[in-house]
């Protein structure tokens, strides 16, 4: 039995590997005219295979990560053991209180037309791409030596410091492992159930009914722009969400200041400034605010620090449980800038003002206007396929490094 659980692994990722050429040749490299396979038997069948081999090859490496943590925690002191973020989550220790550094960004707008380009696709055989390679660093670190107790000799040391590193390693793979997971759980269910829906209507076999975005798919498909004017009006940018702590409705008649509550526990009044300056330049200085008579008006409302000691493992999503829920929030503790939810997650490094102005555009509701379609992979299972937008490429919400906000509908 020890032998066969020792075996099975390396079988899976042998034969996840064995596709990986015919992945990128039939699919990661295929022409905008070729992405969209619709959803077939055998795509839908195969998925659920590699689901569930990458969802067991994470937890496997997952299981590797925990058990060589404990061993360094034993075998080095703690100023010598890799900084940890733990599994399968983004943790809040070791980004938490590292503000991002905004800068002013010098890009005044989109090139139009877009021309056509293949969607970005994700699929259960991606993630489990992932998973092989993370699982064969967790069989790295399996092989080296760690000491039951404190590190003493020269060779003991190295072993260990060599495992930290490989430790390091292996935490950063899972990381974008369990990334790739969570956006697959996210949207591949509800597609499964809106494809259902369009085989129990029939509607697979009449193109012109489909739901807009398949629909666009089929117009890249057939590279016609011919009836591009008949998605205008649904392709424009809309808030997905109904806010508690934002009005439904837009006033008709008179200009108006709408305030946009935001718990924070980022204390940094000139931080806060530039947060209030994106918002003002990229929002109230719109063409879509100038048409809708509007201004947004940011009210911070100040949060205690978490205490970590509080619950363990901290990760973020149970630091942002912690956030009011009748207002936005903001807070550290990020790989990356991003809103999680109604939360603005900030992470260390650069970031301009047109991200985060298009962040702050997700906590008034909208939601980023490219469009997911769900396609066919054959053997490789499905795969959600992301679309850019192509007929409002120089909007706020569809590029957050050149848009401006002009037509998202509120």
């Amino acid at each position: 039995m020890a032998f066969f659980n020792w075996l099975l692994p390396w079988i899976a990722c042998a034969l996840t590997f064995s596709f990986e050429p015919v992945y990128h040749f039939a699919y990661q490299n295929a022409s905008v005219q070729q992405a969209q396979q619709d959803p077939n038997w055998i795509g839908q069948t195969t998925d659920r295979f590699w689901r569930s081999q990458a969802l067991w090859l994470i937890e496997r490496a997952t299981e590797e990560q925990d058990r060589s943590a404990l061993r360094l925690a034993r075998a080095l002191p703690a100023n010598e053991r890799p900084e940890e973020v733990g599994p399968g989550e983004i943790a809040v220790i070791g980004t938490y209180g590292k503000l991002p550094d905004i800068f002013v960004d010098e890009n005044v707008g989109a090139i139009f037309p877009m021309p056509f380009s293949a969607p970005t696709r994700h699929s259960w055989y991606r993630v489990s791409l992932l998973a092989a390679e993370s699982w064969r660093t967790a069989r790295k670190l399996a092989a080296v030596r760690i000491s039951k107790g404190p590190a003493q000799t020269p060779l003991e040391r190295a072993e260990a410091l060599l495992a930290g590193r490989l430790l390091e390693d292996l935490q950063r793979e899972l990381l974008k492992t369990t990334a790739a997971a969570r956006h697959m759980k996210m949207w591949e269910g509800s597609l499964k159930d809106e494809w259902r829906a369009i085989q129990a209507r029939g509607l697979q076999s009449h193109p012109e009914h489909l739901p807009t975005h398949y629909r666009l798919a089929h117009v890249f498909s057939r590279n016609d722009t011919s009836t591009w004017g008949l998605l205008r009006e649904a392709l424009k940018p809309r808030r997905f969400l109904k806010l508690p702590y934002l009005p439904d409705k837009l006033s008709e008649k008179n200009s108006e200041t709408i305030t946009l509550p935001i718990a924070t526990d980022v204390v940094d009044t000139h931080f806060r400034r530039e947060i209030e300056d994106a918002l003002d330049l990229h929002w109230n200085r719109s063409p879509w605010a100038r048409i809708h008579r509007v201004r947004f008006k940011i009210r911070w409302v100040t949060q205690p620090a978490p205490n970590f000691e509080s619950a363990k493992p901290f990760s973020l999503a149970t630091h942002i449980e912690g956030f009011p829920r009748e207002m936005a929030s903001m807070t550290t503790g990020g790989l990356t800038t991003l809103v999680r939810g109604k939360t603005l997650v900030l992470g260390p490094g650069r970031v301009d003002q047109r991200t985060i102005g298009h962040e702050l555009g997700h906590l008034l509701g909208f939601n980023d206007c490219y469009l997911r379609t769900l396609g066919s992979q054959g053997v490789l299972g499905l795969a959600v396929l992301e679309w850019d937008n192509p007929l409002y490429p120089d909007e706020l919400m569809c590029d957050n490094t050149l848009g401006v906000a002009r037509v998202g509908v509120w």
